[in-house]
C-alpha cells in the first residue's frame, strides 16, 4: 500500500509548512502543526467531562494555562523535525525523520478557515504498560538510544516518557482527542490511519506502532481493533487533583447534570444512570442528586465497587479541603477489625508461639495471595475454571507447595518463600500460617482445588513409595507440573476402607496391577495426572499409585461449591499399573492412610478457623455500616449477641488449635500418632460445629443478602453452601467425636475410682 491511500503530504503555499490531507472522503480534514493560537480551542475540548475523562494525563477542569504550556512543549518539539524536513525537501533528498511535527487534526471549512478539531502525537514508547518497573525502564532506554531509522523502534500514540530517562526534554504527556461534535464519522479512523502509512512508515521508517486507550473507552477500542492494534494494559487516570465545593456539586442535581459525592469524592453518573443495575431511580431519591450519597452507597455496595475501573473512571474530582475517611481491605495488610485477625496479628498482643520469622514469613505469604491468589480465586470461583497454571507456577516458585507437606527433609537444599525462612527453621506454625492465608482468599472450593489434592494426595507416595517412583514423581507435583489426588471414597462404601469394591489382582507374571473399579467425591480428579488409590486386593486393602493414561476416566461432580476443585467421579476400567507403583506393604494399605489422616484433619482445623474470622470480618463491617429503622445494625442486642457468639468460638477454636500445634512441633511422628489422634479428632469435630452454628447466625444478620451469590452478602452466601464440607471431609463430626473419646478410653487409668 502507499502513503497516498491514506493522506497525501502538502505544503502551505503562505508559511511553507507540511500539513498531511486525509484520503476521500474526508479530504477537508488535515493534520498540521501548531498553530500559536491553538490554547483556546484546546482548552475547551478537553474541558469536556466525555473527553477529559477518557485521557490519562488530563486533570477537571482544565486551565488555559495547562493549554498554553502544553501548546508551548508540542511547538517546541516540532521545530527541529520542520527544520529537518524542509532541509531534505530543499536538498532533494529525503531524510528519515525522528518524530512526527504534525500533532493538530483541523477541518478546512469552504471559505478556508481551518476549525480546531484534536490533536494527534507520536512519540518513541516508554513502554507505560510495564509500569515503574525495571523491564520498563530497560526497554525505554533502550528504545531512546536507537537511531533515527532504526525499524526496531517502537513508536507509540499518546504516551508518556519514563521518569528514568534523564534526556527526555519533557514530563507532558502526548495526547491524542477529537472534538465531541466529530465523534462517530470515522475521522480518528482516518487520522491515525494517515499519521501511520502517510508519516511513520515513509518518512520515519517505522514498523512497530503501539496505543493505548482505557477498557470503558469504546470508542478509542473500535478505532484501534479496526486498525489492527490489540489491548495490551487497562489504565486509569488520577483525577483528585480536580477539586470542587460541596456548593458547586449541589448546582449538578438534574436527570442531564447529574453528580454524586461519596467519601468526598465527586462522581459524575450523568451517563451512567441509565446503565446502574438498580436502575436509574435510585439516583433520584431525596438525598441523592448532588449531595452526599456515602451512606446510601455503602449501604447497597461493597467497597470494592469504586475500585472497579469501570466504575472508578466516574471520579472526577474531591471536595475541596476534604479527605478520603474510608478504606477497604489494603493489599498484604492486616485488618483492623476487632477479632477479624487471630491475637498474635493484633498489635499489642504477645504469642508464646509464634517468633519473628513467622510473623516475616506471614507478611510475606499475605502479599502473595492477595496479589495472586485472591483475583484468581474470583474469577475461577465464578467461571468454575481449575486454578490458574501461572498461579500454581508462583506458588511452586517460592515452594509453597512443599511447604505444604509440613516441615521434613523434603524441604532440605530448598529456599523457602524466597529465603524468609531457612528448612531448618521450617515448622508446623509456617504450615499453619500458609493453610491459614489461602483460607482468606473467600472460595472454598478454589482453597481445595489449589493443589489440595497434592497435600492428602502426595505423603503417601512421599512416605511409602519406591526410590524411583518418589524420585519422579514428587519432583513433578511439587514443582506444579504434575497434579495429583487422593481416590478412596466410592458410592457403595463411602470412607469405608474395607467395604471398598475398586479391586486389584496381579497378572499372572506378578509384574502389574490390573486395576479395576470407581471412585467418587475425588477433589482434584477431574485434572489430576496421578491417582493415589486404595484397592481390595487378596492381601485385603492396599495402595497403590496410578498414572492417568487408558482406561482411567474422569467426570466432574456437581458439588454445593465450585467446579473449580476438580471434584470427579472417576473410572478405573482394567488399568494396567506396575507393581513397583504400590505404596507401602501390600495388604497394610490401611497404616499407608491412618499415616496422613492426622495432618489432613489439622490442615482442616487451620483453614476452618480462619474462614470464620472471615465470617467476623464480614459481619462486624456490615451491623456497623448498614442501618436499620435509623440505628446502625449492632445497636440491637440480638445482634449483638450473635456477634459474641461468633468471636468466642473463634477464639476457642483458634486457642485450641495453636495448643495442638504446638505439640506437633514437639513430639516426634510416633509420640503424634499416639497422643493426637484424639485431641485432632476433636479439635476438628469442635471446628466445623463452630463453622456451622456461625454460619447460621452470619445469615441471620444479613438476611436475605445471604442468600445472594453477588454483592454485599456474597462471601456468606458462598460460607454458608460451602461449610458442609468441612463438617464431612476428614471424617464427619459424630465420628470423630466417637475416635476421640475412644482414645481418651484407652489411656482410661485402670485404678481410677470415683
Amino acid at each position: 500500500m502507499t502513503d497516498q491511500q491514506f493522506g497525501q503530504l502538502e505544503y502551505d503555499e503562505k508559511t511553507g509548512d507540511p500539513f498531511l490531507r486525509l484520503a476521500a472522503p474526508y479530504e477537508n480534514i488535515i493534520i498540521t502543526p501548531p498553530y500559536e493560537g491553538d490554547a483556546p480551542a484546546s482548552t475547551a475540548i478537553l474541558n469536556d467531562r466525555d473527553i477529559s475523562r477518557c485521557l490519562n494525563s488530563i486533570t477537571h477542569p482544565y486551565t488555559l494555562q495547562q493549554g498554553e504550556d502544553y501548546l508551548a512543549f508540542i511547538i517546541a518539539s516540532g521545530t527541529g523535525l520542520l527544520e529537518d524536513l524542509k532541509k531534505g525537501t530543499q536538498d532533494g533528498v529525503k531524510k528519515i525523520l525522528g518524530g512526527c511535527p504534525l500533532t493538530t487534526i483541523r477541518e478546512v471549512k469552504e471559505d478556508g478557515t481551518r476549525l480546531f478539531l484534536g490533536g494527534i502525537g507520536v512519540r518513541r514508547s516508554a513502554y507505560s504498560h510495564l509500569g515503574e518497573t525495571e523491564e520498563g525502564k530497560r526497554l525505554a532506554r533502550e528504545n531512546e538510544e536507537r537511531a533515527v531509522g532504526d525499524p526496531a523502534i517502537e513508536w507509540e500514540l499518546g504516551g508518556k516518557p519514563a521518569p528514568a530517562l534523564s534526556n527526555f526534554r519533557a514530563t507532558f504527556m502526548v495526547i491524542d482527542y477529537l472534538a465531541k461534535s466529530h465523534h462517530g464519522r470515522g475521522i480518528m479512523t482516518a487520522v491515525i490511519r494517515a499519521v501511520i502509512y502517510a508519516w511513520i512508515v515513509p518518512m520515519m521508517g517505522g514498523r512497530i506502532v503501539r496505543a493505548s486507550s482505557f477498557v470503558e473507552n469504546k470508542g478509542s477500542i473500535r478505532v484501534f481493533e479496526k486498525l489492527g492494534f490489540e489491548t495490551e494494559q487497562i489504565v486509569y487516570h488520577d483525577v483528585v487533583n480536580a477539586t470542587f465545593t460541596r456548593e458547586e456539586v449541589s448546582k449538578h442535581n438534574t436527570e442531564n447534570d447529574l453528580w454524586i459525592i461519596i467519601d468526598s469524592k465527586v462522581y459524575d453518573v450523568t451517563r451512567f444512570k441509565n446503565l446502574h443495575p438498580g436502575g436509574m431511580s435510585v439516583f433520584f431519591d431525596d438525598d441523592i442528586p448532588g449531595q452526599d450519597a456515602t451512606e446510601a452507597f455503602f449501604g447497597l455496595h461493597r467497597y470494592e465497587v469504586l475500585e472497579r475501573p469501570q466504575y472508578r473512571r466516574l471520579q472526577i474530582g474531591v471536595i475541596e479541603g476534604e479527605k478520603s475517611q474510608l478504606v477497604g481491605q489494603v493489599k498484604g495488610e492486616n485488618s483492623k477489625v476487632p477479632y477479624a485477625e487471630p491475637t498474635w496479628l493484633v498489635d499489642g498482643y504477645h504469642s508464646p508461639y509464634f517468633k519473628e520469622s513467622h510473623r516475616n514469613f506471614q507478611k510475606a505469604v499475605r502479599e502473595f495471595m492477595d496479589e495472586y491468589v485472591y483475583p484468581d480465586a474470583q474469577a475461577r470461583e465464578a467461571d468454575g475454571k481449575r486454578p490458574s497454571q501461572s498461579v500454581i507456577d508462583k506458588m511452586a516458585e517460592l515452594n509453597m507447595h512443599a511447604m505444604r507437606m509440613g516441615p521434613g527433609k523434603h524441604l532440605k537444599g530448598l529456599t523457602l518463600m524466597g529465603g524468609i525462612v531457612a528448612p531448618e527453621e521450617y515448622d508446623y506454625f509456617h504450615e499453619l500460617i500458609i493453610n491459614q492465608e489461602v483460607v482468606r482468599c473467600g472460595a472454598r472450593g478454589y482453597g481445595d482445588g489449589l493443589m489440595g489434592g497434592c497435600v492428602i494426595g502426595l505423603p503417601p507416595v512421599m512416605n511409602f513409595g519406591a526410590p524411583e517412583i518418589k524420585k519422579k514423581v514428587v519432583p513433578e507435583v511439587l514443582s506444579g507440573k504434575k497434579f495429583i489426588c487422593l481416590a478412596i471414597s466410592e458410592a457403595h462404601a463411602g470412607s469405608d476402607v474395607f467395604g471398598l469394591q475398586t479391586t486389584a489382582t496381579k497378572t499372572e507374571d506378578g509384574k502389574h496391577w490390573i486395576i479395576t473399579g470407581t471412585k467418587k467425591w475425588i477433589t482434584n480428579g477431574t485434572f489430576a495426572d496421578y491417582f493415589t488409590v486404595g484397592c481390595k486386593t487378596e492381601d485385603g486393602f492396599t495402595v497403590i499409585l496410578v498414572e492417568r493414561g487408558e482406561g482411567v476416566e474422569t467426570k466432574p461432580i456437581k458439588t454445593a461449591y465450585s467446579a473449580t476443585a476438580g471434584t470427579a467421579y472417576i473410572t478405573f476400567d482394567k488399568v494396567k499399573v506396575p507393581v513397583e507403583n504400590t505404596l507401602g506393604q501390600e495388604g497394610g494399605g490401611i497404616f499407608v492412610m491412618l499415616s496422613n489422616f492426622n495432618h489432613e484433619r489439622w490442615v482442616m482445623c487451620c483453614a476452618s478457623a480462619r474462614s470464620q474470622r472471615l465470617l467476623i470480618d464480614e459481619c462486624m463491617k456490615w451491623t456497623t455500616q448498614r442501618k436499620a429503622f435509623g440505628k446502625p445494625l449492632n445497636s440491637q442486642p440480638v445482634i449483638r449477641s450473635k456477634l459474641a457468639g461468633m468471636i468466642a468460638r473463634t477464639e476457642s477454636v483458634q486457642a485450641w488449635l495453636e495448643s495442638v500445634t504446638y505439640q506437633m512441633c514437639n513430639m516426634s511422628y510416633k509420640e503424634q500418632a499416639s497422643k493426637l489422634a484424639g485431641p485432632i479428632a476433636f479439635l476438628k469435630m469442635y471446628s466445623t460445629r463452630c463453622a456451622q452454628q456461625s454460619s447460621t447466625d452470619a445469615v441471620q444478620i444479613f438476611g436475605g443478602r445471604s442468600v445472594t451469590q453477588t454483592g454485599m452478602g456474597r462471601f456468606i452466601e458462598h460460607y454458608h453452601r460451602a461449610v458442609p464440607f468441612d463438617a464431612l471431609l476428614g471424617g464427619a463430626e459424630d465420628v470423630l467425636a466417637d475416635l476421640g473419646v475412644r482414645q481418651a478410653m484407652r489411656g482410661m487409668p485402670k485404678n481410677a475410682r470415683l
